[in-house]
């Protein structure tokens, strides 16, 4: 049962060309593949950065508020230091608040 080097080659050829056949379907999925994780990553950025362009106005509101609060405070800490009774008034809640500690 000796093939002939014609009949060799005619099913090298068949497997050669069911080889190509495999090799193309996996290159096509495996470029789908990678279409769709771009799209993926594109939703993922895309989400992060219009949620920041979203919510930017809101969060520079609470910061510059935030900033008032801190100013505000600063002053009456500077208003608070140049009154005598109020310095007594911490001396009194100082004394009442190690009193109750103990």
């Amino acid at each position: 049962m000796t093939q002939t080097n014609q009949e060799k080659l005619d099913e090298m050829y068949e497997i050669v060309q069911e080889n190509n056949e495999l090799l193309s379907s996996l290159l096509r999925r495996e470029k789908i593949a990678i279409f769709f994780k771009v799209v993926y990553w594109v939703i993922i950025l895309g989400g992060i950065f219009g949620a920041y362009y979203y919510a930017q106005p809101y969060l520079q509101t609470v910061t510059n508020n935030v900033g008032i609060a801190q100013q505000a405070l600063q002053k009456l800490e500077a208003l608070s230091s140049g009154i005598p009774e109020v310095s007594n008034l911490r001396s009194v809640f100082n004394s009442i608040n190690s009193v109750k500690a103990n």
